[in-house]
């Protein structure tokens, strides 16, 4: 990844995910840049023909995909 001119390297660390779907891969993701350390979650989900990725704070992912999942489905 880059900020700017500068390469941020971010590792991902794969973790177990929550079953929401036929398919379903979690990611962490961390990175420092300027000093800061930031820790992103990405949860991918596939159901069917439907496919949500829902990226944010560990926390909030893990409360919203369901959400989402639910959501995504009553839409289609």
């Amino acid at each position: 990844m880059a900020s700017g001119s500068t390469v941020i390297d971010v590792p991902a660390e794969a973790t177990k995910a929550l079953r929401l779907g036929d398919e379903q891969r979690n990611h962490l993701l961390a990175y420092s840049d300027s000093g800061r350390r930031s820790v992103v979650k990405q949860t991918a989900v596939r159901g069917g023909v439907l496919l949500v990725i829902v990226s944010d704070s560990p926390a909030l992912v893990d409360a919203d995909a369901a959400k989402a999942v639910g959501k995504g489905h009553r839409a289609g």
